[in-house]
């Protein structure tokens, strides 16, 4: 159960780690792609100049998907450990009242208990 409560900032510090390390890392990689990949990819496309044009953005798209989803994916990894412990995340009436504490007062209940003299219900006497 710990473990299990644990393992979202586990996983979390390599994400951060890859993210920080990201930026450095791509100036790196992209030379040696780009070289394998323009080749086979400039003839097929040579007929078709507009899509020539948008060469750089459909490859940096994936690259554009990809830091999207590492920057979600602490959310994704939160997700179930709010789904299976939502009673520590958010408390409510009904396990307050389990804890020992009295469930709030609502409507006129909390206006005679906690409002000023004059809203007080009179006393006889």
């Amino acid at each position: 159960m710990l473990l299990l409560s644990l393992l979202p900032s586990l996983l979390l510090f390599p994400m951060l780690v890859l993210l920080v390390l990201l930026p450095s890392l791509l100036p790196s990689l992209l030379p040696s792609l780009l070289p394998s990949l323009l080749p086979s990819l400039l003839p097929s496309l040579l007929p078709f100049p507009m899509l020539v044009l948008l060469l750089p953005c459909l490859l940096l798209f994936p690259l554009l998907v990809l830091l999207v989803l590492l920057l979600l994916l602490p959310l994704l990894l939160l997700l179930p450990s709010l789904l299976l412990f939502p009673t520590r995340m958010w408390p409510t009436q009904e396990n307050q009242a389990d804890r020992g504490h009295p469930p709030p007062h609502s409507g006129a209940e909390a206006d005679a208990s906690h409002g000023s003299p004059e809203l007080a219900p009179e006393t006889p006497g």
